[in-house]
């Protein structure tokens, strides 16, 4: 036994207390990677996107445009976040090579989705819904990344790019909570 797991027994206390432990370094392991991947998703949203050029151009300034990817990053890793904890609590014992492909999948099929409700809602939109970027397409952020022929960008580029970097670090949690219960 190593020092730690000497003095709990020691002490008496008892095995939840060390399953707490693992739970809220699950929870720091899992918001860490939510962080990055936040972070990913405005990068290649403002780089697929070409927001400098935007920028450059005067279509937005530069504060409105940071804002545009951060918000729509978040609202891509929140779509992730439900894959990941789907999967967690589905408690599959897979491979990390199974896991890649399940939550990569997974995460792809979900953006798609919702890719598509928001595409059949701008088809369906009639002028008597009222003229408004919420009446075609929920909301000034899906307007800005899904109006005209965005949605192919988002379709082709921001999609697989996007369930890449899930399936990768959802992969990196895994090995890292793997690692640490074989430490144990």
């Amino acid at each position: 036994m190593n020092k730690i797991q000497q003095s709990s027994v020691s002490r008496g206390q008892p095995k939840a207390a060390k399953k707490s432990l693992s739970a809220g370094a699950r929870i720091l392991v899992f918001s860490m990677l939510l962080c990055i991947n936040w972070a990913l998703s405005a990068g290649l949203l403002w780089w697929l996107y070409d927001f400098t050029d935007e920028v450059r151009g005067g279509h937005y300034a530069p504060i409105d445009a940071l804002s545009l990817v951060i918000k729509m990053g978040l609202l891509i890793t929140c779509l992730i976040s439900l894959v990941w904890v789907l999967t967690s609590w589905r408690g599959r014992k897979a491979s990390v090579w199974e896991l890649w492909w399940v939550v990569g999948g997974e995460t792809g099929l979900l953006m798609a989705f919702y890719l598509s409700v928001i595409m059949v809602r701008r088809f369906m939109w009639t002028e008597a819904r009222g003229i408004s970027n919420w009446a075609m397409f929920f909301g000034d952020l899906n307007a800005t990344f899904i109006s005209g022929s965005e949605w192919l960008i988002f379709l082709l580029g921001i999609i697989p790019c996007v369930s890449v970097v899930s399936a990768i670090l959802f992969c990196i949690q895994e090995h890292v909570i793997r690692s640490a219960h074989r430490a144990t």
